[in-house]
């Protein structure tokens, strides 16, 4: 695909997360990427994207400082990036830009990780009550990693999940 089709593809859509999208597409269709359309290496990238969330609560734990946990949502950004990107953007593409069969699992996706979702939103609504009598950097560490896994659960699911593009 060339970069005017592209363009123009993530256009269509409109909105904020244009930009968001063109540059999940641009890493999708990069060679170097080739390795993270394989369900098995989408997988290591999901466990790599939880130790990343795990590392908020021990640098706050280790440092006791929120600037350094604020430092580690760089790696945060790196991995929700590349993790969006091996599953193409699906949650953040316009319904128009995608194929049958990525529309397909989109809907799916949205099922399954919404029960889970709920839990996890309780779960951090306790954390973050449980936040208040620590230390600051833990605290912070403890909320990141509540929201980081509310806002990243789909993007994991649908990781682990789609079968690999050759199984078609």
């Amino acid at each position: 695909m060339d970069s005017r089709t592209w363009r123009q593809q993530t256009q269509n859509g409109g909105g904020r997360k244009s930009g968001w999208v063109a540059v999940c597409r641009w890493l999708y269709a990069n060679p170097a990427f080739e390795m993270f359309r394989y369900q098995r290496q989408r997988r290591w990238l999901v466990a790599a994207f939880l130790l990343v969330l795990a590392a908020f609560p021990i640098v706050g734990w280790v440092t006791d400082q929120t600037w350094a946990v604020m430092l580690a949502l760089i790696p945060y950004a790196a991995a929700s990036l590349v993790l969006s990107a091996a599953t193409q953007g699906m949650f953040d593409r316009p319904l128009a830009s995608l194929d049958e069969r990525q529309l397909q699992v989109r809907r799916t996706i949205f099922r399954e990780p919404y029960f889970t979702g709920v839990a996890l939103g309780l779960a951090g609504g306790l954390v973050i009550a449980m936040a208040t009598r620590v230390d600051d950097g833990l605290g912070m560490g403890l909320v990141l990693v509540a929201l980081g896994a509310v806002f990243g659960l789909p993007s994991m699911v649908l990781a682990w999940t789609v079968p690999d593009e050759d199984d078609d």
